[in-house]
């Protein structure tokens, strides 16, 4: 796509694995977002279409709509599951920059957490008592993690990560009656 060259509806909803109808809602709740002349434009034959600009924002918004479905899909039975999360801060630009953290209610964390992070991206979760924690983060960052902050790290490898995420709760008690 050269700097100026625009795409239909259709053909943007194509690449985000959308439908034509999905991208028309997006514009018409995301007035003061998505921005006429910068962002879409009407053709000569008075076909909308998109810019670079335009879609690149609409990526932003489809994972946004993607970790939020993802949100309101976890189950609210009243039950607190205390989970071990591995989120990607900023996938599109440092897509191996972690948090790595423990919630007793991951539905409020992660919709709290996306206020901040519109665009992270919840790679797994894991049952996790509190006291597993900093043990957990201290076993699964042991190689290939560099240290941010107490929960931030970028890492060389995120599959590696995962699977040693995977490795360490395949050990532990998979949920505990109280």
């Amino acid at each position: 796509m050269s700097g100026n060259e625009v795409l239909t509806t259709a053909q943007v909803a194509g690449m985000l694995s959308v439908s034509p109808g999905t991208i028309r809602t997006w514009k018409l709740r995301n007035p003061k977002i998505l921005v006429e002349g910068t962002h879409w434009l009407r053709d000569k034959n008075d076909i909308l279409t998109w810019t670079r600009t335009g879609i690149g924002m609409l990526s932003k918004i489809s994972r946004i709509a993607v970790n939020k479905d993802w949100i309101e899909s976890i189950p609210q039975n009243g039950k607190i599951s205390p989970v071990f999360y591995l989120i990607q801060l900023v996938p599109e630009l440092s897509p191996l920059r972690v948090k790595l953290g423990f919630s007793a209610q991951i539905r409020a964390r992660l919709a709290t957490f996306m206020t901040i992070c519109p665009t992270a991206k919840c790679v797994k979760t894991w049952y996790c008592l509190p006291e597993w924690e900093q043990i957990a983060i201290t076993s699964v960052t042991r190689i290939g993690c560099k240290k941010l902050s107490r929960e931030v790290f970028d890492c060389d490898n995120l599959k590696a990560l995962f699977d040693r995420c995977n490795q360490f709760f395949s050990l532990m008690p998979q949920e505990i009656e109280e």
